[in-house]
């Protein structure tokens, strides 16, 4: 992957005054990548996900790839995501909640509709950490989530049927260090400047 830039994300480029909502992640895999050391738990494994540095989620057929992502959170998962009505996923985080995993969620609330409300009283009824993503922006339409500090998924895909099952979908998974703890580092930030739901 010598040289190769790796762009993904979910911009919205408005013509009129440029605007970018919130988040450009570039990924630059560089010549020297190294092997990071993270074992992956053996659920995760034998779900097929592999100690790769990186490797990129497609859709459709992306909802079993992240719920294996989520059973196989051994310490922690941090999301930030635009839409989360997804009931498979929402039903693996309180798995992971329930089985110690600290589970820390942070959503847009100015969306049109209620496409999150469902979930959302889910998850708080299980006593999942959620938080309303900051006023700061105009949008927080950020699509990421980090497993154990050691693995993150950023991309275009919400938490949604139709973003996993059904739309295409790009997101890149990646353990590279240099990608991880940015997106850690960010999802930290917004994470002190969100407000409880």
């Amino acid at each position: 992957m010598s040289g190769r830039l790796i762009l993904n994300g979910s911009q919205d480029f408005q013509s009129r005054n440029k605007l970018f909502l919130h988040v450009l992640i570039l990924l630059i895999i560089s010549a020297s990548s190294f092997y990071l050391g993270y074992k992956l738990s053996p659920q995760a494994q034998a779900n097929g996900i592999l100690p790769l540095s990186s490797k990129i989620i497609v859709s459709p057929d992306a909802e079993d790839v992240f719920i294996s992502l989520i059973n196989s959170a051994n310490k922690s998962i941090d999301v930030e995501v635009y839409l989360f009505s997804n009931k498979n996923l929402a039903n693996a985080v309180i798995a992971a909640k329930a089985r110690g995993v600290t589970v820390r969620i942070i959503l847009e609330n100015r969306i049109e509709g209620d496409t999150n409300d469902e979930v959302i009283a889910l998850l708080k009824a299980a006593g999942v950490d959620l938080r309303f993503a900051s006023t700061d922006f105009k949008l927080t339409h950020s699509k990421f989530f980090i497993i154990d500090k050691a693995i993150s998924v950023v991309g275009s895909h919400n938490w949604t049927g139709a973003a996993l099952t059904k739309n295409r979908e790009t997101s890149i998974l990646t353990t590279e260090v240099m990608a991880v703890k940015p997106l850690l580092d960010l999802f930290e930030n917004d994470w002190s400047i969100a407000s409880p739901v």
